[in-house]
């Protein structure tokens, strides 16, 4: 069980973490804008959006992994098994690494083959640190948990300052020296679990193969789901990068970045919340999806409000790329559609055992927001439009997955109040342009601000007290 300090000692770790990381976030994604050239920029952004999908590559092993053994305690774990689990999943990184390199041999040099092979290289960087990652999290290390989170970003910043005294502007060195800061993340995790890394003797054949087998049919829809999840919000960024010219992208993806810093702080809780709701009754789980869910709708169109800060920073210090402020506000309601999806329907579906119908639901609409986005991309090339589509799929996807989870408690709940704050955003944004949406907007938020204060005071003591 957690306690109550247990569970805010773990908050307050990851939630640190994450304010290390969202300050230095701030720093990388306003200075490499600035320096490089938007082509440039275009490329780094292009690497660190097929970065997001190399999880696919372990192909849900090491979710399957923390879906069965969450809840334990480093101790209680078998070690041969997971010393076993470790010379897998490396043995596994580097043969399937190998065979994308030699595919990639054939392709013509250029910018877009130097991507995907950096990508590639990263591949078992990612495995062998999620391996890693998962155990601390699962077995509720969130000291060492919350160190590697911030770590890589710390060494990029550190190696940012020489990189910009000696003027250089080659996008790849960036990319070179972010592969580097994660290798050195991976020492540091190996050092967290010295007695899995190097404990020397795995289990027997016979015995690993079921083992390998169970983490993989439960995993792999899982990490599925998350992949297509994914897409589901980044979407607009696939059917651009694929239309338009690399200057396009370069534009829009830097307005994503704006709003991505801002999701780290939601997401940040996702980390403490599975394993905290692993350790609920049935009857504390239900109250805490209702509470968190209503908890999530205000703090989601409270955070709109950040649009309005972000918009004159742009105009004045990021002048050449003013053309994303056609747009930009059709950005920002994706922070509630992620953050919604992360913090609620992904944990509620696993406490639950919904996988599967998560999975499903994250195909199905993922392949009606690409068709409908690339239709619309295709035959307007308007960045607007895509949005909007984009936006519209999403609405339903979230709408759907509350839908069935609410199903599952026996509840007829159906909160609109997001909906609302996020078409009385985008209206006004559309129709009055930034300084009346502002004012129209700020009274919105106001009102909701006293909503959350008013109905949510207990939110915190559903998640305690299971611990007292």
């Amino acid at each position: 069980m957690i306690g109550q300090k247990g569970f805010f000692k773990n908050i307050l770790m990851v939630l640190s973490s994450n304010l290390i990381v969202l300050g230095l976030g701030v720093v990388i994604s306003f200075a490499l804008p600035l320096y490089l050239s938007i082509e440039s920029y275009g490329y780094w952004q292009l690497y660190n959006y097929y970065l997001g999908f190399v999880g696919l590559f372990m192909f849900g092993f090491s979710d399957g992994m923390n879906l069965r053994f969450a809840g334990n305690s480093l101790k209680d774990l078998n070690s041969s098994l997971f010393q076993s689990f470790l010379r897998f999943t490396v043995s596994f990184s580097l043969v399937l690494s190998l065979i994308l390199l030699a595919i990639l041999s054939f392709f013509p040099s250029n910018d877009y083959k130097t991507i995907f092979f950096l990508v590639i290289l990263n591949i078992f960087l990612f495995n062998v640190n999620g391996y890693f990652i998962h155990l601390n999290q699962m077995t509720l290390r969130f000291k060492q948990y919350s160190v590697a989170n911030s770590m890589e970003r710390v060494l990029f910043i550190l190696f940012l300052v020489p990189l910009f005294l000696n003027n250089i502007r080659d996008y790849s060195v960036y990319i070179w020296i972010n592969i580097l800061c994660r290798m050195l993340t991976l020492f540091y995790n190996i050092s967290t679990l010295k007695e899995v890394a190097f404990y020397k003797k795995g289990v027997d054949r016979p015995t690993l193969i079921p083992e390998l087998k169970a983490n993989f049919l439960v995993g792999f829809p899982l990490t599925l789901a998350s992949i297509c999840s994914m897409l589901m919000t980044t979407m607009p960024r696939f059917v651009i990068s694929s239309l338009m010219s690399i200057t396009a992208f370069g534009i829009f993806s830097f307005g994503s970045a704006t709003i991505n810093l801002v999701i780290q702080i939601i997401l940040a809780m996702s980390t403490v919340f599975y394993p905290t709701l692993k350790t609920m009754s049935n009857e504390q789980i239900k109250k805490s999806y209702l509470q968190t869910k209503k908890l999530l709708s205000v703090v989601g169109a409270i955070t709109l409000l950040t649009y309005y800060l972000v918009y004159p920073l742009i105009q004045v210090f990021f002048k050449k790329y003013i053309p994303v402020l056609d747009y930009l506000y059709l950005l920002f309601p994706t922070l509630f559609y992620q953050s919604f999806n992360s913090l609620i329907i992904s944990n509620f579906a696993r406490v639950l055992r919904l996988e599967k119908k998560y999975f499903f639901s994250n195909l199905l609409f993922m392949g009606i927001n690409f068709g409908f986005s690339y239709f619309v991309g295709y035959s307007t090339h308007s960045i607007p439009l895509i949005l909007i589509s984009s936006l519209i799929t999403m609405q339903l996807w979230i709408s759907y997955g509350e839908a069935y989870i609410s199903k599952e408690f026996g509840i007829a709940s159906r909160d609109w109040l997001a909906l609302s704050s996020i078409v009385i955003f985008c209206i006004s944004n559309f129709l009055f342009g930034y300084y009346i949406s502002l004012v129209i907007y700020f009274i919105v938020a106001l009102l909701y601000g006293f909503q959350l204060f008013k109905n949510h005071k207990d939110l915190l003591s559903r998640f305690t007290s299971q611990g007292e």
